[in-house]
């Protein structure tokens, strides 16, 4: 199998592709990034024995020439797009920044994809944003009707897919993601990898740095509805990254029987607020946090939960290592020991 993966060297796109090539070790990879806020040793670190078919181009997205060039001479026959702009607070500040990126350079990769003689299956790395806020748990039923730039310009690629599935049978998989977090943990024969941002603004690295350091841990309001949220703070639905790497070699797998272009949510069902997770990271480590609480930031929603029952009757997936305890005991260890920036 020759798989194209776009944003291999960020975050989720690196845990994924170590989970591919650990399930299909055969595999021929292709992994596209312009490294804008992904690290080439997270590819390397993916490249498991002398034998792994690995390369990379160092290409953006929105350089549509050079996207279809690299598709036409690859011919993959699976793509995995997770390269994306994936901030909230930014998406509102910079709206074009995120249609560029995200709607603009989406449509590129797909019209390449198009103009290939055989279609190949497509998984596409999407959000919960895209529902925006619902006061209650959320399911694929749940009206489209996102608050922000980042969630609009992510429903836009989803309304491409869904029309190039239409017109032109291109199959595909959308996987919703809740909050992604943890480090690779299933091993320690492989090299270390985890969530390495060169501007980190996710909450656990973020608590967890605070701690370490001796800092204030900043809370982004924590007067939210109380039907909402059992202390005041945004709740989210946090999922090891793991648990994601794992849905999409499912997805693929399902995609491969024949199985129909779908949009499917991929959280826990389980949501922690801020506080709480705190509250965790504290007991982790043994530090004790001091707060410090900033206004809401625009676009953030109260509660973003997930109910994920399409998926586990889709795919027979579920989440297995996500644990409020084992995504921040793996952030951690990754954190302190292994984080090549701590090296």
């Amino acid at each position: 199998m020759k798989l194209l993966i776009t944003g291999g060297a960020g975050y989720i796109g690196s845990h994924c592709l170590r989970h591919l090539l650990l399930q299909y070790p055969q595999t021929q990879v292709l992994v596209l990034d312009n490294l804008s806020t992904g690290h080439l040793a997270l590819v390397e670190a993916n490249r498991l024995s002398p034998n792994t078919q690995l390369n990379f181009q160092q290409i953006d997205l929105q350089q549509a020439d050079a996207i279809a060039a690299a598709v036409q001479a690859f011919a993959p026959d699976a793509v995995m797009h997770f390269a994306a702009k994936a901030l909230v607070a930014e998406s509102v500040e910079a709206p074009m920044l995120y249609y560029n990126n995200n709607t603009i350079g989406s449509l590129n990769l797909i019209q390449a994809v198009l103009s290939l003689p055989r279609l190949p299956l497509f998984i596409f790395s999407s959000t919960c944003a895209v529902y925006g806020a619902h006061a209650t748990d959320l399911d694929e039923t749940t009206p489209l009707k996102p608050i922000n730039p980042y969630g609009r310009s992510k429903l836009a690629t989803e309304w491409a897919l869904q029309d190039a599935c239409q017109a032109y049978g291109l199959r595909y998989v959308s996987l919703r993601y809740f909050n992604a977090a943890g480090a690779w943990a299933s091993s320690t024969q492989e090299k270390p990898i985890g969530e390495w941002h060169t501007c980190e603004t996710h909450l656990i690295p973020n608590v967890l740095s605070a701690l370490a350091q001796a800092q204030p841990v900043t809370l982004y309001g924590d007067d939210y509805d109380l039907a909402l949220t059992p202390d005041g703070t945004c709740v989210r639905d946090y999922i090891h990254v793991e648990d994601l790497a794992r849905a999409h070699t499912l997805a693929l797998d399902y995609l491969h029987r024949g199985g129909e272009s779908i949009a499917l949510n991929l959280g826990t069902g389980q949501g922690a607020s801020v506080l709480e997770i705190i509250k965790t990271c504290e007991r982790i480590t043994g530090f004790t946090a001091r707060k410090h609480v900033l206004p809401h930031r625009p676009g953030d929603p109260a509660r973003l939960v997930a109910k994920y029952d399409l998926a586990k009757s889709t795919l027979g997936w579920e989440s297995k290592f996500s644990k409020l305890d084992e995504i921040i005991h793996s952030a951690w260890t990754w954190q302190q020991t292994l984080n090549p920036q701590n090296a």
